[in-house]
């Protein structure tokens, strides 16, 4: 079936009548997208399930309320959105006591007292256009914290505005700095522990 075909009338009927194959179909066309969107919003892959799941439940018991005046993949990835966003603010505090010692911890470690680096680290953006050191970036990513990770991503793969993320993560402008300052300074120590540094950029 065509994508044009999803929000035809006679296919939501279908879907609204729980046709088993119209709704494997949909499931097809749309599960894999899905669970990547939820990936790249920082999920792991079992949160990623779960959300995908939560969102699949929440369109099939709404399905009546869709009446295709937008597209159906619209209409699919509006509910996963709205699902992650309350996966973050309802499963973790982003910011907590821990946060700050340690990111008042890393100050003292790592900077002098006019602010530069004491051993200035490579610049973990630039790897991305590294292909040897691809691997490396991508198993430091895997690593971070999930709260620093989806802030990352946010920020500087999907290159959302900071009010967005603040908006969609529930964060205060200062918080959401601070979690992508620790979220590049831990891929630094990461990439420095896999002997990359930038002599070899």
């Amino acid at each position: 079936m065509m994508d044009q075909n999803f929000s035809s009338d006679e296919f939501l009927i279908k879907l609204r009548n729980r046709n088993p194959q119209a709704i494997a179909e949909l499931v097809t066309k749309y599960n894999k997208q899905l669970y990547n969107a939820a990936c790249g919003r920082g999920l792991s892959g079992d949160n990623a399930e779960e959300i995908l799941q939560s969102t699949w439940n929440s369109f099939f018991e709404g399905v009546h309320r869709f009446e295709g005046k937008s597209h159906i993949r619209t209409y699919l990835f509006g509910i996963l959105y709205n699902k992650i966003k309350e996966y973050w603010r309802n499963n973790s505090k982003f910011l907590d006591s821990e946060d700050n010692d340690s990111f008042n911890h890393m100050i003292d470690n790592h900077y002098d007292n006019d602010g530069r680096w004491t051993n200035p680290p490579i610049d973990p953006e630039r790897f991305v256009w590294i292909q040897e050191a691809k691997t490396s970036l991508e198993d430091c990513l895997d690593r971070l914290n999930e709260k620093y990770r989806v802030a990352f991503n946010m920020k500087e793969v999907e290159g959302m505005g900071s009010e967005a993320i603040c908006n969609e993560l529930g964060l205060s402008r200062t918080n959401l700095g601070v979690l992508i300052f620790r979220a590049k300074s831990l891929l630094r120590e990461c990439l420095e522990k896999k002997s990359i540094t930038r002599k070899d950029v």
